[in-house]
């Protein structure tokens, strides 16, 4: 029971730390940047989503910039590169080396792995220290069943099709403050055993 709490206390706790002092300015002319990119030289990408869609996030995310945390800006675009869905076009900040000021991963990653089954959510693998909960069956991320949470995480995922999603979607878990962004955790339940154990 005690190697449990310390995993889920990683996936619940997740407080956004404050942006330092940074002209936010530039976050608009970014995905100004980004948005003539697109349209210039990669227009051959709007086949999954339409030039109308694509422009209308650029703009509300732009309107958005000024109350957002750097780690919320990388989120946003990559939901928006997300939304091609075509396979490695995405803007990959989750394997980029980002710091904070302070020195602290922008992305820090939880020691575990989880991988969609066809009977279910499970916990594949976990550093040593928490090998007890290898094999739990994941029943509810937050408020939501496994598949619903899952859904919600969708928009965020590089794929290209189902089975794409199937594979990538159990490794964006591993980023609370992504998963933070979604919304998702508030607690997280699932089966043990014969057991059913639920943390806040």
């Amino acid at each position: 029971m005690k190697s449990l709490l310390p995993v889920i206390l990683i996936l619940v706790v997740v407080m956004p730390s404050h942006s330092q002092s940074i002209d936010k300015k530039l976050w608009q002319d970014d995905l100004r940047y980004l948005q003539s990119t697109i349209h210039t030289k990669y227009s051959n990408l709007f086949y999954n989503v339409t030039p109308h869609q694509f422009d209308s996030t650029i703009e509300r995310t732009i309107k958005e910039i000024p109350s957002m945390e750097d780690y919320q800006f990388q989120v946003a675009v990559g939901k928006i590169m997300a939304m091609f869905r075509i396979g490695h076009t995405q803007a990959g900040y989750l394997f980029q080396p980002f710091h904070t000021a302070t020195g602290e991963k922008l992305f820090p990653s939880i020691p575990i792995e989880f991988y969609l089954f066809s009977d279910g959510f499970f916990i594949k693998s976990a550093a040593s220290k928490f090998k007890d909960i290898i094999g739990a069956r994941i029943l509810h991320i937050g408020d939501y069943p496994t598949k619903e949470a899952l859904d919600k995480l969708r928009p965020f995922v590089n794929y290209e099709n189902e089975q794409g999603f199937i594979a990538n979607a159990p490794f964006y878990l591993r980023f609370p403050k992504l998963v933070y962004s979604c919304l998702l955790y508030t607690s997280v339940r699932f089966k043990q055993g014969n057991f059913l154990k639920t943390f806040k």
